[in-house]
């Protein structure tokens, strides 16, 4: 008896504790991005199309995810000179990563081409100031520089607003 007493007051007090710290730890670099939507993909182009497009702006993948609702498309972080209105903020250097996300389409599956996909572009972008990395927001150089990425994607995926 006084075994399962212990095990319920400690468990909702560790629950607590971890949340508290996955709420404030590293897991805030992944809380906050922007996301654009690419349009419809699917399994035979989901992968080699990130390949090739993120690749050619410069991104190196680190790592591929699935789950059976998603597949998830991650880039290292990429770093960047800053632009002149980042510069004019303070921030010494400043680094990107890039998230594709292809939202699984649950009544779409096609003997030849498997799911389709629903995707998305994620990014965090962070600069360096005051010795520790903060989130950045939005520039008009950077979302010039997105947006050139996102139509490239948009021209590969089928994307109908």
């Amino acid at each position: 008896m006084n075994f399962k007493i212990h095990h319920i007051i400690l468990f909702p007090v560790f629950f607590i504790n971890c949340s508290f710290f996955n709420e404030f730890g590293n897991s805030n670099l992944e809380s906050i991005n922007q996301k654009y939507f690419l349009g419809r993909s699917n399994t035979s182009n989901f992968q080699t199309t990130c390949e090739e497009l993120l690749q050619y702006y410069g991104y190196y993948i680190d790592s591929y995810d699935n789950n059976n609702m998603s597949s998830t498309v991650s880039t290292k972080w990429k770093i960047r000179d800053p632009y002149k209105s980042e510069v004019d903020q303070g921030f010494l250097e400043v680094k990107i990563k890039i998230i594709i996300e292809g939202d699984i389409i649950t009544d779409s599956y096609n003997k030849n081409n498997g799911y389709s996909y629903n995707t998305f572009l994620a990014y965090q972008n962070v600069g360096f100031k005051n010795n520790q990395y903060v989130f950045m927001n939005e520039n008009e150089e950077l979302h010039n520089h997105l947006e050139i990425i996102v139509t490239h994607f948009r021209e590969k995926f089928n994307f109908q607003k």
